[in-house]
């Protein structure tokens, strides 16, 4: 599989194998490769068969502003991933942790000195 985007503007379509592509302006879509290779002669050397038969260039005279159209779309390769749903609820914490004295984690955030005052007097008045 690779993925095309078509920067051309316009949304374009075109059937491969009994399947209609659908590809529109400024989208990502997921395109099998043989799909690909037909409807862009994606991974031709030689492409002139390829956009005669799009209609982009009616013969090989027409291929400069066929191929500055091609131009407009993009072909990637890579594999679509699922991201795992965000966490609703909070890690659950060990208490037994919590009494071990630990090394400061690298990647905590300083909290600066009146906002740290601010929490201490807020924590007091809770108490």
């Amino acid at each position: 599989m690779i993925f095309v985007r078509n920067n051309s503007g316009s949304d374009f379509q075109d059937r491969y194998d009994g399947v209609d592509y659908v590809f529109p302006e400024g989208k990502l879509v997921e395109c099998p490769v043989e799909a690909a290779t037909h409807i862009f002669g994606y991974g031709l050397e030689d492409k002139t068969a390829n956009m005669i038969r799009l209609g982009w260039a009616a013969n090989s005279g027409g291929l400069k502003e066929a191929f500055e159209r091609l131009d407009k779309f993009e072909f990637l390769q890579g594999k679509m991933m699922v991201a795992e749903p965000l966490r609703e609820e909070p890690p659950v914490v060990n208490p037994e942790d919590e009494e071990e004295e630990t090394q400061p984690d690298s990647r905590a955030v300083a909290v600066n000195p009146p906002a740290q005052n601010l929490l201490a007097k807020m924590a007091s008045m809770v108490s």
